[in-house]
């Protein structure tokens, strides 16, 4: 590139134009951190225009855009801490690039680089439009993945994400040699409910029962519908006597439900499958050993009279 001086004033004047009018920023600061030329785009960064900015120090375009809440968002309640932790950023690499939003909501990528002078040139793009995309994805990808792992009808996780938070919540009382209990829960009678009121009213009592479990348990229990009218709710770090306990309190629960359907009133109950590892056999037992003495245990309490919890052990 030829010096600046072989450029025709005229030409020099153009360049100018084109930069101040290129809605990308564009600032260079000397070696002491003093702003010596930007454009429109870039003073705005920091509430300023370019004559006012031009010949300012960094900090300062920072303290103003922070105490005039224009320009860039500076979050913080000591600035002067922000500053010197930008500092340091700084001149950290010859080249660097980093996002930062304004106060109003736009985006920008910054493009730092150190030149052989010294000096620091700074491009900041704006990137608004693709944050909004990334943003929209973003909360698309969290929604899919909710579809994924949830019940559409009740809410709480699915049968698949079930058995994967059970494999991991197992994986834990091993390594940790902790107790673990699993609760089967089934819907005594359902398929004359559904026979009887038809399947609208079957999904309301699946629902209900859904909200009174979860209202019974406690926030670290896991829930989930693993079949038609199957629940399943693993208990961690709780002993056999403990989970008897609240396997009774979510059987009485349901027993008390109020449902009601076209002004009539539906009686329901639960049947309830309990199965415990402790802390130290944990090692020598399994999942699938787990859910299948949680299955066992819950057909003694269909066949054995219905409403009630059994335990696969001896309490």
């Amino acid at each position: 590139m030829p010096p600046a001086s072989l450029i025709p004033e005229s030409l020099q004047l153009l360049l100018l134009e084109a930069l101040d009018k290129s809605p990308d920023g564009l600032g260079i600061f000397n070696d002491d951190d003093t702003l010596v030329f930007c454009s429109s785009a870039f003073a705005a960064l920091f509430d300023q225009t370019s004559e006012s900015a031009t010949g300012l120090k960094f900090a300062d375009l920072i303290r103003h855009a922070h105490q005039s809440e224009c320009g860039i968002h500076v979050e913080t309640d000591d600035v002067e801490d922000w500053i010197e932790k930008a500092h340091r950023k700084r001149r950290s690499a010859n080249y660097r690039t980093f996002e930062l939003d304004t106060s109003d909501g736009r985006w920008f990528l910054m493009t730092e680089q150190v030149l052989d002078c010294g000096a620091l040139f700074i491009l900041a793009t704006e990137i608004t439009a693709k944050k909004r995309v990334e943003e929209k994805l973003q909360k698309l990808s969290r929604k899919l993945t909710v579809l994924a792992n949830t019940d559409s009808l009740t809410g709480v996780h699915n049968r698949r994400n079930f058995e994967v938070l059970a494999q991991r919540l197992f994986n834990r009382a091993r390594r940790h040699k902790k107790d673990l209990s699993l609760l089967l829960i089934d819907a005594d009678h359902f398929k004359q409910i559904n026979d009887r009121y038809g399947h609208h009213v079957g999904d309301q009592v699946l629902q209900a029962i859904t909200r009174c479990l979860e209202k019974s348990l406690r926030d670290y229990d896991v829930l989930g519908r693993v079949g038609g009218e199957e629940f399943a709710v693993l208990l961690p770090e709780t002993g056999v006597m403990d989970a008897w306990q609240i396997a009774q309190r979510l059987c009485k629960s349901c027993e008390e439900l109020q449902i009601r359907s076209e002004e009539r009133h539906i009686d329901v109950t639960v049947s309830i499958g309990l199965a415990s590892v402790e802390g130290r056999s944990v090692q020598t037992s399994d999942l699938d050993c787990l859910l299948r003495d949680a299955d066992k245990a819950l057909y003694t309490a269909k066949h054995g009279g219905r409403n009630q919890v059994c335990c696969s052990a001896p309490l």
